[in-house]
Formats: C-alpha cells, sequence, structure tokens
C-alpha cells in the first residue's frame, strides 16, 4: 500500500506543473525517482502529454517578435525531446522536417516574403547545425552541448531527429546560414514536419547581430549579446502519422487579421 501510495504521488507530480521539475529531478534524488517514475506509470499517462517534462519553455512566447534595432540577421531553430526522461519499449520518438521555410512578415500590412526555404529531402541540402544538451538536472546544462550526436540522420524524408536515442537530452538545432531580415519585421517560420510517439517539437527564432557574429553569451535583455531570443513557439505532439504543415508562432497570424 505504502508502496502504491508512493507511486501514485510521484506520478501525480509528473502530470503538474513543470516548475517543480528541478526539485523533484534535481540533485542527488534524481536517479531513484525517476526509475520510480518510468517503472511505475504506465505508457498511456505520457499519450496525451504534450510538453516535455522540465521544458524551459513550455508555451508560446514572444521575446522580442519584431527584430531590434540592433540585429539585422535572423534563422530558425527547434527544440526536440521525448515528453519525459523514460525509454519505453517499442515506442518511437522520431521528429521527421521535410521542410523549413523562414518568411519575412511585415507587421503593417501583413505582406509575407519567403527569405528561404531548407528542402531537406534534397540530398544537397545540408543547411542545418545542431547539438545534444543535458536535461537533468535542468534543461541546456551543465555543460556545452555536444554536437556530434547520432541521433541526427538524413533520409529521402528529410531530416531525421531520434530523440528515443537520449531521452535524458533536448537536441537543438538551428538553421543555416543566417538570413538577413529587414527592419522593423517578422521572421515567420513553416515546417512540414512529421512527430511519432513520445518525441516532441517545438519551433523558435533567434536574431542575430549580423550574419557571421560568433555566440558571446545569453544576455534576457539583448543588450550585450550577439544574439536574441525572438519567439518561442507551442509544443507539437504525435501527427498520427501524417507529415503536417506548422506554422509559428500563432500569435503573430492572429495578430495580422
Amino acid at each position: 500500500m505504502l508502496q502504491a501510495g508512493r507511486a501514485l504521488y510521484v506520478a501525480t507530480l509528473l502530470g503538474l506543473a513543470v516548475t517543480g521539475y528541478t526539485e523533484t529531478f534535481g540533485g542527488l534524488v534524481a536517479k531513484p525517482i525517476k526509475e520510480e517514475i518510468c517503472a511505475r506509470t504506465p505508457e498511456s499517462f505520457y499519450n496525451n502529454k504534450v510538453v516535455p517534462t522540465g521544458a524551459l519553455w513550455t508555451k508560446e512566447t514572444l521575446r522580442e517578435p519584431v527584430i531590434p534595432e540592433r540585429y539585422q540577421a535572423a534563422l530558425a531553430w527547434i527544440n526536440t525531446a521525448t515528453v519525459t526522461p523514460c525509454t519505453f519499449s517499442d515506442v518511437p520518438a522520431l521528429v521527421e522536417i521535410k521542410k523549413l521555410t523562414l518568411i519575412e512578415k511585415d507587421q503593417e500590412t501583413g505582406e509575407e516574403k519567403i527569405l528561404k526555404e531548407f528542402d531537406y529531402t534534397k540530398s544537397e541540402e545540408r543547411g542545418f547545425s545542431g547539438a545534444l544538451f543535458q536535461r537533468e538536472p535542468f534543461w541546456f546544462g551543465p555543460g556545452e552541448g555536444n554536437p556530434h550526436s547520432s541521433v541526427l540522420t538524413y533520409t529521402e524524408n528529410g531530416l531525421i531527429v531520434n530523440i528515443r536515442q537520449a531521452p535524458n537530452n533536448i537536441y537543438h538545432g538551428w538553421t543555416e546560414p543566417r538570413v538577413d531580415l529587414g527592419r522593423d519585421k517578422m521572421l515567420v517560420v513553416e515546417a512540414e514536419v512529421r512527430v511519432s510517439g513520445q518525441a516532441r517539437l517545438q519551433l523558435g527564432v533567434d536574431y542575430w547581430k549580423d550574419t557571421t557574429s560568433d555566440y558571446n553569451g545569453y544576455d534576457p535583455n539583448c543588450q550585450v549579446s550577439n544574439n536574441c531570443e525572438g519567439w518561442i513557439g507551442d509544443w507539437q505532439g504525435d501527427t498520427k502519422g501524417e507529415f503536417v504543415k506548422i506554422r509559428s508562432p500563432k500569435n503573430l497570424e492572429i495578430a495580422s487579421k
């Protein structure tokens, strides 16, 4: 009875807001608590859970939807993670990306212009880089990312991230080269993707000082850093075996109508 109550307790923790994730999975208690959750919680518990446990951004957030004055370039990025840091038998966790399209949007007129289409079904298209980052005890830390991970491959379906191989990590990738973005413009991203099983996908945009500047640290106020967070999209769950087109951020679409 005590064990059953304990299992229910940790499962309830997992289903609640992710603000308690660091305390739940962090530090010395991380391994036993995680193992108990993975062992005792049924796979069906996660089927309708869209936001990965511990996610840094849990919903669409507009930081700087219009490019700030001191920046002139941009890129699109993805976050990919399993919904929980558990690996279930025979459950896939794949993100397949056929295309990522970067669209410049005028905030006043709503006019759109395609700046760059990355078609990853073409064998010559490799305009993408990324790295595998730690998920525990908190997202994107500690330590640097691993750019040589085997979770990323290319097939006739495009760019494939098999995040099932790394449930304790986040794969963070980005388009390259960066694109020039006009003053007072927004960047919208359209993606043709298939998300399977326990995998989850999030889109986002970063602005950069120019097309060649190096990363020089994170600044939430975008005053001294070479890059600036533009927006972070909602999480995308299983697409039921189909490739679908998603556009982010949704609030920009609503605002222009």
